[in-house]
């Protein structure tokens, strides 16, 4: 299950169904149980948890509404679930509403204040589909039209989920434009049995953008294959915070091979490497959840259409600027290695601040 909380609610009965998963890993942000100061949470530290506080903190920082009307919450029980990706502790929750037949609303502000970059997900679980939504520290209410919420509406939130996504995600946008930063640049070997290269300006614009759409779809499929093993279950997904390191480190990666270039014409290649790094990103603590495969699958599908686009909007942005600054003398010191720095020193930083 990675790190992160999981809200799940069940409308395909007469009776709305609640429960909260939290992993253990990431009540050591609220609580002091961190026995031996490892910065993980083991079997043996479990006993040292107050399950009654932790009940009256998600209590005190989740709210649900149906159609308009503010549900009462209660935790009565609860159970500690072991699982290969990180143990976690499941919470049925009771509420004092009617089930949702219009529209429901959850307010979600849980971990945010310790840990800025914590992740909740949301399943919506309905008799022909389900709808699986993101909260982050910026987007911390999901409210969902039910009697609308058909097929299309689905898909569509789906794209519009995958579009905001890469949007919000500096660091996947850094990652990217090191990527596209050398694309309006050729590489050139002097000759034969010299392996140095030298860049010059590529002549057409059309050649660069199907160049940089090979490295974006090379990033978009790789991505893509880590999030669906991760989602149905037949990878275990690696701890979120060891998810965000990584991604750190390839864009630390990129950025030094634009300084100190090793890999010319094998861009892609590369690219499809360390965007499995970037998936596992998309797919923390997925795994776990009760989401019904078909749906999973859908909204997989919308999610890196709408990845690809939010993609390729950026490209077709940056792209142009950067061609009518190729032929400059200071594109390759100031642009390329100078932009690169830049990128490289803000990396550092992250990689620095989640360690």
């Amino acid at each position: 299950m990675g790190e992160g909380a999981h809200i799940q609610v069940d409308l395909r009965y007469s009776s709305m169904l609640l429960q909260l998963e939290i992993t253990l890993q990431e009540v050591i942000a609220i609580f002091d149980i961190d026995a031996n100061r490892d910065g993980r949470l083991r079997v043996d530290e479990y006993p040292l948890l107050d399950i009654a506080a932790l009940g009256k903190y998600v209590l005190n920082h989740l709210s649900v509404k149906a159609d308009g009307h503010v549900c009462l919450l209660d935790i009565t029980s609860h159970e500690i679930v072991e699982h290969s990706a990180g143990d976690f502790i499941r919470f049925p929750i009771k509420y004092s509403c009617e089930s949702a037949k219009e529209n429901l609303s959850v307010d979600y502000h849980l971990f945010f204040d310790q840990n800025p970059y914590h992740q909740g997900t949301l399943t919506i679980i309905q008799p022909k589909q389900s709808s699986l939504l993101y909260f982050w520290d910026d987007q911390r209410t999901h409210t969902l039209l039910i009697e609308n919420n058909n097929f299309v509406r689905t898909i569509f939130r789906g794209v519009v989920l995958g579009f905001e996504h890469i949007w919000i995600g500096l660091d996947h946008l850094l990652f990217l434009l090191c990527l596209i930063l050398p694309s309006v640049l050729i590489p050139v070997r002097p000759g034969v049995t010299d392996n140095r290269y030298y860049w010059k300006p590529a002549h057409s614009l059309s050649t660069v953008i199907m160049d940089v759409a090979k490295v974006i779809t090379a990033f978009t499929v790789a991505h893509s294959l880590t999030f669906v093993l991760s989602v149905m279950n037949w990878v275990p997904a690696p701890p979120s915070g060891a998810v965000e390191v990584a991604i750190a480190l390839t864009v630390i990666l990129v950025a030094l091979n634009n300084i100190f270039p090793i890999v010319y014409r094998a861009r892609w290649f590369v690219t499809l490497l360390l965007g499995l790094i970037h998936g596992f990103g998309f797919a923390n603590g997925l795994a776990a959840y009760d989401l019904p495969s078909s749906d999973a699958g859908w909204v997989l599908v919308a999610f890196n259409l709408g990845v690809e686009f939010g993609q390729l909007l950026f490209v077709f942005l940056v792209i142009p600027c950067l061609f009518g600054l190729r032929e400059k003398a200071f594109y390759n010191t100031v642009v390329l290695k100078g932009g690169s720095i830049v990128i490289l020193g803000i990396a550092c930083f992250w990689l620095i601040q989640r360690v």
